[in-house]
């Protein structure tokens, strides 16, 4: 697991509507061959075996295209063969993202999370408005919505498939019950 979650727009301004969007990384080389293990950290689960091309960011900011040539599940993940000649071509991809593009996303049958961009975030055992989702991210084990709080601070609320929350889309605001002390968590966006 991370020891620190990984934030999908740190150097970006949350005021731009971006046109791509992270949806999972490759978590590591598999077998000989140059396949490749692709994790989503995307909730609800995306419909990617329908994708043609792997567009990946690497550290470096480069853009990688690869064909997809069998895509298939594999535990949690799955499993990609794009072309890659060996292992030690599939291992220098481990830790680049997966980017989307957003009609793809927001397509889906389930919704998306990233509807969510720019909504509140309403306490129900406060009764209180506690910021907006400027930015989501991953720790390891389930999805993070990131909040900007009215004092310019953040903190990132665990979102994931049995959590209870209200979506009231005409209020574009997601209304939960926070676990006391959570909204305490703050950080400057700069500490990330």
């Amino acid at each position: 697991m991370n020891s620190k979650p990984q934030h999908f727009f740190p150097e970006k301004s949350q005021d731009v509507h971006w046109q791509e969007y992270p949806v999972g990384y490759v978590s590591a080389a598999h077998g000989i061959g140059g396949d490749i293990i692709l994790h989503l950290f995307a909730f609800p689960v995306i419909e990617i075996t329908q994708l043609k091309h792997l567009r990946l960011y690497a550290y470096n900011k480069q853009l990688l295209e690869y064909e997809i040539k069998s895509l298939r599940p594999y535990k949690q993940s799955f499993l990609v063969t794009c072309g890659l000649e060996n292992r030690n071509k599939a291992e220098e991809l481990q830790g680049s993202q997966l980017w989307l593009e957003k009609s793809f996303l927001l397509n889906q049958k389930s919704g998306f999370i990233l509807q969510f961009l720019g909504w509140e975030l309403f306490d129900t055992n406060k009764n209180k408005n506690c910021g907006k989702v400027v930015d989501f991210g991953f720790n390891g084990v389930q999805n993070l919505l990131v909040i900007k709080t009215l004092d310019n601070n953040f903190f990132d609320v665990p979102f994931f498939k049995h959590l209870d929350y209200k979506v009231c889309t005409e209020k574009k605001r997601i209304e939960l019950s926070l676990v006391e002390g959570l909204e305490e968590l703050t950080y400057a966006r700069g500490s990330l």
